[in-house]
């Protein structure tokens, strides 16, 4: 209750405009409240001294009732198109501070006009004043990438919902998601490792998951195209039908030359929905934002090795490593070499060949110890060494139990990191570890992920398990 008045007053008239924000209530001493609290208010009347003046003592009356009184410090009051000398009568007479439109709500720029990339700069310090602080942590990439899906992109996305956002915001935006995910700073320009379109893509589709911020701007504007065609019961609904639908049809709506950037926008979307969907069932259907992301963006095609990726036996900082190889954009020598032309590019494990990705995964004499330690170890009857060909066989194997199927895929992951991991070992310490030792390593890792997880693997799949 101490919060319940919170006033931005907004007195208009043709050319002539005020508006007060903030209040507080006093009758329990707890204060609160301002532009940021949610229970902010925003009232309405005309930009003259006389219609203040009643708007006043409408609140003054409120205070003698209910003993809650607008917090003078946090009220402003907004002047457009008014006379100086109105101004100052108002001023006076309310003890409220004058201020300049966009003025904050919720912390969100509020203004009539289209938004400004620095009018937004906030949102963009945000994310940034995040990144500094985790930079100081040693975060694998999969640490990093749910860092960005549930913290960086959910900072953007509370704004997108209230606001159009200016695109060069946004690309400012994916760029520093971009620079935390591969380099772990907020200031890198180098691009990364996989094109940040493929990186939004479902992972299904071989993406990571994050959501193409302008297109999940594009599509947080659906809101408002339900909320029209449901005429739903708000001010904003009911002042869009008498204005602009003026009792016509909202689907065949064409927008006048003259009116506003933001209106605009909303049509394109109208019209961009009207394209994909059954207009009646649409409107009957529970409005999400997630939804019409998911109508006016289709993903790609679902690759063939996504399931392997993304199973959920698979230690997360192995699903990257194995995400990047399936992509063929793991760092080897080959790749560093087409802009590096003075590099050697023979294998660092087997000192033979040049290394590339199929040739590290398992053409390379070494890897390939490797992974037949690994078949012997779970009793994998399988003679293929190429990585898309495992992946096939995982699927095609009928006979072996879902459970055992994720373990092999548990330890195929390991044995990929272990095996990126080795050969940075003999780039930075000039030293190989033996076959055996990465076996090992995997063993042991892929037995204590598997077993940690409760209730995931039947007792007979556990034996099978604890005695290779």
């Amino acid at each position: 209750m101490s919060r319940l008045v919170s006033s931005e007053l907004y007195c208009s008239k043709p050319g002539k405009r005020t508006v007060d924000e903030g209040g507080r209530g006093s009758g329990n001493g707890n204060g609160g409240g301002g532009s940021d609290n949610p229970n902010d208010l925003l009232v309405f009347c005309n930009g003259d001294f006389i219609s203040v003046m009643l708007m006043l003592q409408g609140l003054k009356l409120f205070s003698s009732t209910s003993g809650l009184e607008p917090n003078v410090q946090k009220t402003s009051v907004y002047c457009s198109g008014m006379p100086e000398v109105e101004v100052n009568r108002i001023l006076e007479a309310s003890n409220f501070s004058r201020s300049t439109l966009p003025f904050r709500y919720l912390g969100i720029p509020i203004c009539s006009k289209r938004l400004s990339r620095g009018e937004c700069q906030e949102l963009l310090e945000k994310m940034t004043g995040r990144i500094r602080m985790w930079s100081s942590r040693n975060l694998s990439y999969m640490g990093r990438t749910t860092l960005i899906n549930s913290v960086l992109l959910a900072i953007h996305t509370y704004w997108a919902q209230i606001s159009i956002l200016p695109k060069k915001l946004l690309k400012d935006i994916e760029a520093v998601c971009r620079s935390f995910l591969w380099k772990g700073t907020q200031e890198t320009s180098s691009p990364g490792l996989v094109a940040w379109d493929n990186i939004c893509q479902t992972k299904s589709a071989g993406g990571l998951g994050f959501r193409n911020i302008k297109e999940w701007n594009v599509a947080a504007m659906g809101r408002y195209v339900w909320d029209i065609a449901s005429k739903k019961d708000c001010l904003f609904v009911k002042w869009i039908h008498n204005v602009y639908l003026k009792n016509g049809n909202w689907w065949d709506y064409d927008p006048p030359m003259d009116c506003c950037w933001s209106w605009k926008k909303i049509v394109g979307v109208k019209n961009m929905l009207k394209q994909k969907v059954d207009v009646a069932g649409f409107v009957q259907q529970r409005h999400t934002i997630q939804h019409t992301y998911k109508i006016l963006f289709e993903g790609r095609d679902k690759t063939s090795w996504s399931k392997i990726v993304w199973d959920r036996f698979i230690i997360p900082k192995h699903k990257f490593i194995l995400w990047l190889v399936f992509w063929g954009r793991l760092n080897t020598k080959e790749r560093i070499g087409k802009y590096n032309t003075t590099i050697d590019s023979t294998c660092f494990l087997c000192g033979q060949e040049e290394e590339t990705s199929n040739h590290l995964f398992f053409e390379c004499e070494y890897s390939r110890s490797c992974l037949q330690g690994l078949k012997n170890w779970l009793q994998w009857r399988s003679n293929t060494t190429n990585m898309q060909q495992l992946a096939k066989s995982f699927s095609k194997n009928k006979t072996m139990s879902a459970a055992r199927r994720s373990v092999l895929k548990t330890a195929l992951a390991g044995l990929v990191y272990h095996i990126s991991k080795a050969r940075n070992d003999v780039f930075w310490h000039q030293k190989l570890w033996h076959t055996r030792v990465i076996i090992q390593r995997v063993q042991q890792e892929s037995k204590l992920r598997i077993l940690g997880l409760p209730n995931k693997l039947a007792d007979d799949d556990k034996q099978w398990l604890l005695g290779n």
